[in-house]
């Protein structure tokens, strides 16, 4: 009777009862999951962990053909509860069934090898789920059509792309809230949601893309790939990982529609510099509207760069300054500029100072629609350009001095061999020049042309004061000649031709 007594207790402690068996449920017929099939699945583990405690202080025949048995049935068990979890992944939405899933899977999470197909098959059918989310987003959208769907908006490219990047920004939240819920005591959801978007990222992609090749607007291409990197940042910091396949096809469309953005001002310089009609501008000599409309939009997007960016930013080069954006702003003007001068230089329809007046006009036309935009750091651009303002003012001071020596008609050379009659013939025809009013010797009406009003009166300044010097040492060389009682009648004074100039 003892005997027997044991054997009951025994059984009891270390086997399962057939109610207990039934409910774990078996190879074909899927378990009823509910309280009751987990204190049937602690109880397995419970009784297999007592009888491991018994073999390890006692070697029995009985316990080891026991725990034998119990092991057998935990993972039948948990096989039963990988196959319930397979087929109820999809009812995430029914509030009951989630939440037996979320412990469901918290208890099959030691098991690692059937841990991980549940995950995997849980990340594909989120994907497919999610995909299909997205697709009615954008030809149905929410429920009776509200939100309006996405694809109303593809005629507006800028809110088109905006509304699919809030999209899968506020799906990435759900599903991480989603997931948080399933798994309160695993820390799987970050790779999780990564799986789970990958099935949005080929369509999102294809249709991003269709609309940049739709765009012909540099300043719209820019504002899309601002977003594009604002959203590229914003995802990888959700999702903790630079590599997961959405983040970087959205990186992967930031930088092709910065490449994108490039082509198209290399565009706007090339169609410029080809229509750069020098016999149309001349002899106003205007910048035309083609290059208007270039500066125009680089300033823009300066603008909207430097509102939205600090020095403190990620996107900076501090080793120049430069952030990569300006420093392709900066190769393109600069290669407008020095297209332009070849352009320039090779019309024989303007005089060479006429030609350095129009290179002056377009580099101050860069100046006020680029630089006065209050961009800021671009300072570098002029120090890294050979053709820069004060060396054009330069040159055109020097071919101004030139022009007005020659128009004088002055002996500033060879004076020496120069007759008495043709010396005083030439000072008669300066002076007669010098009091016209339309005279040709007029510095300020060359330089009229000039769009910087305040470089204009500084040329005009130093090419007379220039000029007046010039005209002293042939003052001072006739009054020390032999002809210089003569010619005193018309002689000026170089204080005298100053005033007058």
């Amino acid at each position: 009777m003892v005997r027997q007594k044991l054997a009951n207790t025994f059984a009891t402690r270390y086997s399962l009862t057939e109610r207990e068996i039934e409910i774990l449920g078996n190879d074909i017929k899927l378990p009823l999951v509910n309280d009751e099939y987990f204190l049937a699945l602690d109880r397995v583990g419970k009784a297999r962990s007592e009888c491991q405690k018994l073999l390890s202080v006692k070697k029995q025949t009985a316990a080891d053909d026991l725990l034998s048995e119990l092991t057998r049935q935990e993972e039948k068990a948990f096989n039963a509860l990988l196959r319930w979890i397979l087929s109820n992944i999809r009812v995430l939405n029914r509030n009951n069934t989630f939440k037996l899933l979320g412990r469901a899977l918290n208890r099959l999470h030691p098991h690692q090898a059937l841990f991980d197909v549940a995950i995997a098959e849980l990340g594909r059918i989120r994907s497919e789920i999610v995909a299909g989310d997205f697709i009615n987003a954008l030809v149905r959208g929410g429920p009776q059509g509200i939100p309006r769907p996405i694809e109303s908006h593809a005629a507006d490219p800028l809110r088109y792309v905006s509304d699919i990047l809030a999209w899968l920004h506020q799906t990435c939240a759900s599903e991480r809230e989603l997931l948080e819920l399933l798994f309160s005591e695993i820390d799987s959801r970050a790779s999780l949601v990564s799986q789970t978007l990958s099935g949005v990222a080929r369509p999102l992609e294809i249709r991003i893309r269709q609309t940049l090749a739709t765009i012909n607007d540099p300043i719209i291409i820019y504002n899309i790939h601002s977003i594009l990197s604002f959203y590229t940042r914003l995802l990888v910091g959700a999702l903790k990982d630079n590599s997961s396949v959405i983040c970087k096809t959205i990186e992967d469309l930031a930088n092709d529609s910065r490449t994108l953005l490039q082509s198209q001002l290399d565009t706007m310089v090339e169609y410029a510099i080809n229509q750069l009609d020098i016999a149309a501008m001349s002899p106003a000599l205007r910048v035309p509207e083609t290059f208007h409309s270039l500066l125009a939009a680089v300033a823009e997007i300066c603008r909207q760069y430097y509102t939205s960016h600090t020095k403190e930013d990620a996107d900076f080069d501090r080793t120049i300054g430069l952030p990569p954006i300006t420093k392709n702003i900066v190769e393109l003007l600069e290669n407008l500029l020095k297209d332009t001068h070849t352009v320039i230089e090779k019309s024989i329809k303007l005089h060479p100072y006429e030609q350095t007046m129009l290179e002056l006009n377009v580099y101050w036309a860069t100046k006020q629609e680029v630089f006065v935009a209050g961009v800021r750091n671009l300072e570098h651009f002029p120090e890294s350009n050979e053709l820069t303002e004060q060396k054009l003012a330069d040159q055109l001071i020097k071919q101004l001095l030139e022009v007005v020596k020659l128009k004088s008609k002055l002996p500033f050379e060879g004076i020496e061999q120069m007759s008495l009659p043709l010396l005083r013939n030439c000072l008669e025809s300066f002076n007669l020049n010098l009091r016209n009013t339309l005279q040709d010797l007029d510095v300020s009406r060359m330089v009229s042309r000039l769009d910087n009003h305040m470089l204009a009166r500084n040329i005009t300044t130093k090419v007379s004061q220039l000029f007046v010097e010039d005209y002293n040492t042939l003052f001072n060389y006739i009054n020390k000649g032999i002809h210089s009682d003569v010619l005193q009648d018309i002689l000026l004074s170089p204080q005298t031709v100053s005033t007058l100039l």
